[in-house]
This record gives structure tokens, sequence and C-alpha cells, in this order.
């Protein structure tokens, strides 16, 4: 459902939302319109990992098409991730290619810990299986120093792998041909921007641009999806009394 426009400064009230998250969307919408996107949503929900992101915006070539071309481009989309504090925006921005690695690393340095200490330790065998080779182990009655912390930090980088690469992973998923972070002034530098992404940094009651987002090749069916959770998205908005999708 798109709405007619609204009251932008109505943004959706979310359970442990501060003021300052609410009022960079406000900003993140109205920068968009400002720049050419007539319809701007809040809260878009997309099947690829379960993500969310802050605001959503779409821009089309065409006030009225003479046919609908499913070749090319209907549009141009973009998502804005919304941050409020350095430590907001650092667990997101982790590469996942490097998280994984790391997290072979420690699964291998677990493996190897583990044969040794069923080599020295054989008393810790629970005796479950007829054959050895398939018996478990009980490590954690030994407490042993080197295999709890790196229990301890697979479980951190396994973390880490599923819920805090967003930004890398919403790049490789070609959800959107833009993707811009809205910040608080101060809150990183413009080398920490992550590759590929756009930076919008508040500037007293407006947004400025300091780089410029690199556009990736968005296929035809994705930017229909796009659109698909813009119009769930304002569905939404009418059954919760907020304009979260607006159009012209």
């Amino acid at each position: 459902m798109i709405r007619s426009m609204g009251d932008e400064t109505a943004a959706p009230v979310k359970k442990g939302e501060s003021e300052r998250h609410r009022s960079l969307k406000v900003l993140a919408g109205q920068w968009a319109r400002k720049n050419g996107f007539g319809v701007v949503a809040q809260e878009v929900s997309f099947p690829h990992g379960r993500f969310r992101v802050d605001v959503a915006a779409y821009r089309p070539l065409f006030k009225v098409p003479s046919k609908v071309r499913f070749d090319g481009d209907i549009g141009i989309t973009a998502v804005f991730e919304c941050k409020q504090s350095r430590s907001d925006l650092i667990k997101d921005s982790r590469n996942q290619e490097k998280t994984l690695a790391r997290l072979k690393v420690l699964v291998q340095r677990k493996t190897q810990l583990e044969a040794l200490l069923k080599m020295h330790c054989p008393h810790l065998a629970r005796g479950e299986s007829l054959f050895p080779e398939f018996d478990s182990y009980d490590f954690d009655s030994l407490e042993h120093r080197s295999h709890s912390r790196v229990i301890r930090e697979i479980r951190q980088v396994q973390a880490a792998a599923c819920y805090k690469t967003k930004f890398d992973r919403l790049l490789r998923y070609k959800i959107s041909h833009l993707h811009y972070l809205v910040l608080e002034r101060g809150i990183i530098k413009p080398h920490e921007v992550p590759a590929g992404w756009g930076l919008l940094v508040r500037q007293e009651d407006g947004l400025a641009l300091v780089e410029a987002p690199a556009r990736q090749v968005i296929s035809p069916a994705m930017q229909l999806c796009f659109l698909q959770r813009m119009a769930v998205s304002g569905n939404r908005s009418a059954a919760t009394g907020w304009p979260g999708c607006q159009g012209p």
C-alpha cells in the first residue's frame, strides 16, 4: 500500500529505539525525497537472512511506462542503515569472509586440541559407543584452559558470522542498487566506511553526503521483490497508524 505523503516526523516507535536513532530515520527519508526517491518506507524486512533495513527508497525511471520491462532496471532502489553510536556501527561492520576464515582456523585448533586430549586423557571417554573412535568425551569436566578459550571464541565468531556482518551481506545479496550509512557526526572516519557503501552524516537539521555509494547491478526480479517488501511495510503501516510507506 502506497500512502500519500504525510507527516514525516511521525516515525514508528520501535521497542528499545532511541529518539536519536528515530530522528536519523526521519532525516534519511527526507534526504531520499529531496534526491528524487518518490517512495520511502521505514523498517522494511527482506527474506534474505531475515534482514530489516531502517529505511528503503525507490525512484522510478519513468512516470508512466508504455509497457512493463523485465529485462533491465525499472527504477533505482536504495537502503539506509542508521547508526547513532560507534559501538552500534562496529557490530554490523565485520566482513563475513574474514570472519568465516577465522572460524575455520578456530575449529581446526579445537580438533587438534581434542585429539591430544583424547590421547593423554582417555578417562574422559563417556563409554557410550562400542567403538572407541565414535565415543564422545567429557572435555568440560577437565576445565582445560586452552580448550575452554577456543570453545568460547568459536561461539563468539559463530555469532558474529550469523548476526554481525550485515553490511557485507547486504551488498553480496544484491538487494538494492544503492546503500547508505546514516550516522551522527564523529563516529566514523572516511576510510572506515564499508566498501560499496555511501556515507550520510547529520549536519544540524539535515544530512550531508560525505561519500557516494557504488551502484550495484540488481536483477529485475530483485527489484520487484524490493517493491513488494515496501508494499508490505506500507500495509503494516496502515494497520498501526504510522506513515511507513509514502508516495508522492
